[in-house]
């Protein structure tokens, strides 16, 4: 039986260390991202999606093998 793939909130909340990581290269992307907290929260959902994608991507290939 597979595992259900995490939402995004709870991807987020295991690893809160890449969730940091993410807000950090947002923020030091985005001029004045005070004042674009949108655009910020946006480049952040957009790059753990991507995460949480690519990492149960690669444990769904392993299973198949």
């Amino acid at each position: 039986m597979k595992n259900n793939k995490p939402t995004l909130e709870e991807f987020c909340q295991m690893y809160p260390e890449l969730l940091a990581q993410a807000r950090e290269y947002a923020e030091g992307t985005i001029v004045d991202p005070e004042e674009h907290d949108d655009a910020v929260e946006s480049c952040v959902c957009d790059f753990m999606e991507g995460a949480r994608a690519a990492m149960f991507y690669k444990a769904d290939l392993q299973e198949l093998s």
